[in-house]
């Protein structure tokens, strides 16, 4: 239920906490060869610095509507977004690779627990009818992060210490948890579920075990027993986790809205999309930093541009939104083909970047946003 008062202010803490988490996932990956040479590691090894983050993501994601229902939005936020400074802290505090690992997978538990509860407490806080502008906002804080993230990274790195990149993270995260105290409605629970244990064991395992097997598996050979033990054990774990969830009274996640097929649609699309940003992510950097010998400010402002058209675009993610409600999913899908034309332009006749990335956003967007629209249609009571 929205909040009967003002929704503005507790949105802007909601997309500071949001833009911190974001930025932290861009800003590290352009220091990746300075903590290399720091610490005298090889490229697999480092690696581990970004796959252990996403390990434990794919761990602590599915239990966050639970620890939401549980303990309340508003108390799980302010506590996540303590510990996701607390974490940042310790990372930058770390002496050697093995410590940095093992502090980036404490400061992934938070880290994978804030989108997910921001986003639930923008829909109890906003009105729907102004969810419009809202989401325009709260798309603008998730676009900015990763724009200028590889520049104010590569800075720090460049000139002055790696270790910044996650203190920074620190300020952010106390003033932001002094802020949510102050502004926040209280959304406490309203029910007392009990934890679905074995469908956590299930679909954490067998989501630890298909990214442990997809991250290694070049290294350790697709067709190496360990691999392919991995992806096996998953797919039986992730399969046990769909009939539990499908039997249990109170999931851990329904998985019956899967049987909705836009949904379904959607989520596949959006995951093969993001695999593919995320991978660029990490190795977009590292080359330009190894293989073409730049440092880490100058890898930044080589991003810049790509990145910086995903801001305007960010800033229209409310009138799509609101599109849904005056012109159908129908005329998003179109829209959507839109952005796939302009990305598949920009490859084909070698444009600037910045054109691909206008492309890519609008097509997310649209596709984001029709599986909140089916999400939304499938919770609202029968008529």
């Amino acid at each position: 239920m929205a909040a009967s008062g003002g929704w503005g202010l507790p949105l802007a803490v909601l997309v500071a906490g949001m833009f911190m988490s974001v930025l932290d996932i861009s800003i590290v990956n352009v220091a990746i060869p300075t903590i290399q040479n720091d610490f005298g590691a090889t490229t697999d090894d480092v690696q581990w610095v970004v796959t252990g983050y996403t390990l434990a993501l794919g761990v602590v994601v599915p239990v966050t509507a639970w620890l939401g229902d549980r303990f309340g939005l508003s108390r799980v936020y302010n506590l996540a977004l303590l510990a996701f400074a607390a974490g940042s802290a310790l990372c930058g505090l770390a002496w050697d690779l093995n410590s940095l690992v093992i502090f980036r997978i404490i400061q992934a538990i938070p880290g994978g627990i804030l989108p997910v509860i921001t986003l639930s407490i923008l829909y109890r806080i906003v009105p729907r009818e102004k969810l419009g502008a809202a989401m325009g906002l709260y798309g603008l804080g998730i676009v900015f992060a990763p724009a200028v993230g590889p520049t104010l990274g590569g800075y720090l790195v460049e000139y002055v210490d790696w270790r910044l990149i996650f203190y920074i993270n620190v300020p952010i995260g106390i003033l932001g948890t002094i802020a949510a105290l102050v502004v926040f409605p209280r959304i406490n629970p309203t029910s007392w579920p009990k934890f679905d244990l074995w469908g956590f064991v299930t679909i954490a395992y067998g989501l630890f075990a298909m990214l442990l097997a997809f991250s290694e598996g070049q290294d350790w050979g697709w067709t190496g027993y360990r691999v392919l033990i991995l992806i096996t054990l998953g797919v039986l774990s992730l399969a046990l986790f769909v009939v539990i969830e499908l039997e249990v009274a109170e999931p851990l996640l329904d998985v019956r809205i899967f049987r909705y097929w836009a949904f379904t649609n959607s989520t596949l699309l959006i995951g093969i999309l993001m695999a593919g940003l995320m991978a660029g992510f990490f190795y977009v950097p590292l080359f330009i930093q190894e293989g073409q010998g730049l440092g880490a400010f100058a890898t930044g402002l080589i991003l810049l541009p790509s990145a910086l058209p995903s801001i305007f675009v960010g800033l229209r993610l409310g009138l799509i939104f609101a599109l849904i409600n005056v012109v159908g999913v129908e005329f998003l899908i179109n829209f959507g083909g839109l952005g796939q034309l302009i990305n598949d332009l920009a490859e084909r006749y070698d444009l600037p970047a910045m054109y691909a990335t206008i492309g890519f956003v609008i097509l997310v967007s649209v596709i984001f946003f029709m599986a909140l629209e089916r999400i939304e249609r499938w919770l609202r009571p029968a008529q």
